[in-house]
């Protein structure tokens, strides 16, 4: 299987409520986000030998979530009081199969240098 994946960065602030730790505080984070993409028989590349332009996979992540999520307080734009790099990764992972449906493989939220989400198509494995 060849695949793409397209790396981007965006900051947000969140709380988790009633959580033992640190993270109960408001605090942020400077998170990396990576979106692999795989070839299809059933989308016409944008170029030969191409399975995606890196610059139409930029403008869609950008629209649907790097723009709804960057500089914002994920506890009010995600309606939840939990939201943890699992849950934001869930939420990206729904946005994204909607648009890319089977294509989407992989989906990283790293949360700090050491810490990830990590959602992997199990259809395609």
């Amino acid at each position: 299987m060849l695949t793409v994946t397209k790396r981007f960065n965006f900051c947000y602030g969140h709380q988790l409520k009633d959580y033992n730790g640190l993270c109960k505080n408001i605090h942020g984070h400077n998170s990396v986000l990576e979106v692999e993409i795989k070839e299809s028989a059933n989308r016409q590349p944008d170029f030969p030998n191409m399975i995606i332009d890196f610059s139409f996979l930029k403008k869609i992540v950008k629209k649907e979530i790097i723009d709804i999520l960057d500089h914002q307080f994920l506890n009010e734009v995600l309606k939840t009081d939990y939201p943890t790099a699992e849950f934001i990764t869930k939420w990206i992972v729904e946005k994204l199969k909607e648009i890319f449906k089977g294509d989407l493989v992989r989906v990283r939220l790293t949360e700090t240098d050491d810490s990830w989400a990590e959602w992997t198509n199990d259809e395609i494995l």
